[in-house]
């Protein structure tokens, strides 16, 4: 796994975001042009949709894995 201190999530990378509790894996969505530049994720590990603002990953360690979602398929 990589740092993204310089690096750029892109639609449909997966990555681990760590925070003071626990980490957990996401795989990026989009950015939502309509809605002032939210960032629109999919939690892998209970399903769920989220929608943050880029302060969300500046508050936690983000981990890029080497696989995309379809290549875990």
């Amino acid at each position: 796994m990589q740092s993204t201190h310089n690096s750029i999530l892109t639609t449909g990378a997966v990555f681990k975001a760590q925070d003071k509790f626990r980490a957990l894996r996401y795989e990026m969505i989009g950015v939502d042009l309509s809605r002032d530049g939210y960032i629109r994720l999919q939690n892998l590990d209970d399903g769920t949709e989220t929608v943050v603002e880029p302060e969300w990953f500046r508050q936690r360690i983000i981990s890029i894995e080497e696989k995309t979602r379809r290549d875990l398929v």
